[in-house]
């Protein structure tokens, strides 16, 4: 757990129980300081009440005592309406932080990597993280994901914090100070918590801010990003997927991943080195990000290129969980959305998809470049009928098939004697008929590793 300095008569307000709360909590009472907190959901109290914190309601807090509200990055503070404990905040002018801000301000002396985009952030910031654990390298890798900021080691002076920053934590970090800003991409997401694009995009911009400004890896191939770059006010470099010759990181058009900012045109890897564990040109955008980040911070080539071709990915994000009677599962339970799907789409070929679940505003908008890859759908959950209209009017072979578990039995029975990829990439949210995108993931996992189990030889004794 981070260290945080001596609080000892400060007031702080905790409110949302989850994770980033209760982290939270933990280190600031082990500070000092005296703790309140609230949760709208009343069986969170227990917990945050067992680690000191004492439960008082928004409208009773006596807001003069107060030194900040920390409020968990999933609350608003604004849009689409803002939770009366943040309302009650800027009525008193508290101030209104998430647990991340702490971090930046308990360690001058360590080194800040902060990683944000629409897509693709999870996957940069765990990347980042194993190639400097595998040079031996002093790293810790949190934030918006795995372990929330305060639980976080405190590392020796010098330590590197890999932090995934969503827009909801960027724009309550006053104290933000990264030496490394990594900003992938920009897609409208998130719009009626920022109240429009314009609300979404100053989030985002904010990673580019800081005193002195960070060293800035941008993507650079979408208009939005090349306008966000010229406002970059320190050093920058672009991370491109169009062939250029300017200093940068880019994908040449023979599939080379290509750096001309720290070598003299020298290729890192090869799309074909990374199509097990990092398949297609959104995770080439990702690998370059992290190279351009270890080599920021003094790592040699080789030390990258180690860890780049080391690295397995994470769990739920184009997983590929093995090969089973000539069909390859992929588990890409986290594209909750059709821009992650369609990332997914644009990496195999001749593909058999389970898609559906809880559908968002936008549906399957933005797929259609990709129905080419796809030999058949599966379509499950909520979402079934209006994808099955979709699928209908673009003429793509589909099957309804309600749920998860008869998706995979219907795309393996068509698959039966023939190779093929079967791929969950649901671009809907879970929470129809799961908890969240990682039980729906796992279950995609428990019935491959079924059917490994039904392939092995029996052995009579």
């Amino acid at each position: 757990m981070v260290k945080l300095p001596n609080l000892l008569g400060h007031a702080y307000y905790v409110v949302g129980l989850a994770r980033s709360g209760l982290g939270a909590i933990k280190a600031l009472k082990e500070a000092g300081a005296n703790l309140y907190a609230w949760d709208d959901r009343t069986d969170a109290h227990i917990e945050a009440t067992r680690l000191g914190a004492k439960m008082i309601a928004p409208h009773k807090i006596n807001w003069q005592e107060i030194k900040a509200l920390v409020l968990s990055p999933g609350i608003p503070h604004s849009y689409p309406k803002p939770h009366l404990a943040a309302k009650l905040a800027f009525q008193q002018d508290v101030p209104i932080v998430c647990d991340m801000d702490f971090l930046f301000q308990a360690r001058p002396d360590a080194r800040f990597v902060g990683v944000t985009g629409t897509n693709g952030k999870s996957t940069t910031t765990s990347l980042i993280g194993h190639i400097l654990r595998r040079a031996g390298r002093d790293v810790e890798v949190g934030g918006n994901i795995g372990v929330s900021a305060l639980e976080l080691a405190d590392l020796p002076s010098g330590g590197v914090y890999v932090l995934e920053m969503s827009s909801y934590q960027l724009e309550r970090v006053p104290h933000l100070r990264c030496d490394i800003g990594v900003f992938l991409n920009l897609m409208p997401d998130h719009l009626e918590r920022h109240g429009g694009i314009e609300g979404y995009v100053k989030a985002k911009r904010r990673l580019l801010e800081g005193v002195p400004p960070p060293f800035m890896i941008m993507g650079a191939h979408e208009a939005v990003m090349q306008d966000l770059f010229t406002r970059a006010k320190g050093e920058a470099v672009a991370v491109n997927l169009k062939n250029t010759h300017d200093k940068s990181l880019y994908v040449s058009q023979e599939g080379a991943l290509m750096d001309t900012y720290w070598e003299q045109e020298r290729i890192i890897c090869t799309l074909s080195d990374l199509s097990r564990n990092l398949p297609g040109l959104h995770n080439a955008q990702n690998t370059l990000a992290a190279y351009g980040a270890a080599r920021r911070l003094g790592l040699s080539f080789d030390e990258c290129l180690d860890g780049i071709l080391s690295y397995k990915g994470l769990p739920h994000r184009i997983e590929r969980l093995g090969v089973v009677r000539g069909v390859t599962f992929i588990n890409d339970s986290k594209a909750t959305n059709a821009e992650a799907t369609s990332k997914a789409l644009g990496a195999f070929k001749k593909i058999s998809w389970i898609v559906g679940g809880k559908p968002k505003e936008d549906g399957l908008r933005g797929v259609e470049p990709y129905l080419e890859n796809v030999h058949h759908a599966y379509v499950i959950g909520e979402a079934q009928e209006a994808f099955s209209d979709f699928f209908s009017r673009h003429h793509l072979p589909h099957t309804k098939c309600g749920t998860l578990t008869n998706a995979v039995a219907c795309a393996m029975e068509d698959l039966k004697n023939k190779e093929g990829i079967l791929l969950l990439s649901p671009a809907c949210a879970s929470f129809d008929q799961f908890l969240d995108y990682e039980e729906r993931g796992n279950v995609f996992r428990e019935a491959f590793e079924e059917y490994v189990h039904l392939d092995q030889p029996r052995i009579d004794l």
